[in-house]
């Protein structure tokens, strides 16, 4: 079950979404309404491929029932995606590397290759894992079409 997109102010916005394997396409659509708001939306291909981990990995290695996605603006150039679950076990601090043949394993590390910086914190209910990605705003003449 999803529950309704809460801006708490214009630079912020937050969705629980069911721990299905659905969540990750969901928190995808719903991040990319939210940069085109905020002007941003040529940075959803780095920022989707972000949540897209972050979301599976929350569905996929614990047992939490919702996974909270949250999206922030630091600043004009720095969104911060957060993944909150009820599972205490934080992903490793520093991605290990796949072997060529394996089918899972690289996913942190694409993390890590994609944000300028990544984290995880433990809370008393669960844990945040959060990404911050720098999203060069697009000038004015870089939205005008080209003179004839």
């Amino acid at each position: 079950m999803t529950t309704p997109a809460s801006p708490t102010d214009p630079e912020r916005h937050r969705r629980t979404y069911a721990s299905t394997l659905h969540a990750p396409r969901l928190a995808r659509a719903d991040l990319a309404s939210c940069l085109d708001a905020w002007g941003l939306g040529h940075g959803i291909d780095d920022l989707a491929l972000v949540a897209t981990e972050l979301v599976t990995n929350s569905v996929t290695h614990t047992e939490t029932a919702q996974v909270r996605v949250s999206l922030s603006r630091l600043g004009d150039s720095t969104v911060r995606l957060t993944v909150t679950d009820t599972s205490r076990k934080l992903p490793p601090s520093s991605p290990a590397t796949a072997d060529e043949d394996d089918v899972h394993g690289r996913g942190l590390l694409l993390v890590a290759a994609l944000t300028s910086r990544w984290g995880a914190e433990r809370l008393i209910t669960g844990k945040r894992v959060w990404a911050e990605l720098d999203i060069t705003p697009k000038s004015r003449d870089q939205h005008s079409r080209p003179s004839p």
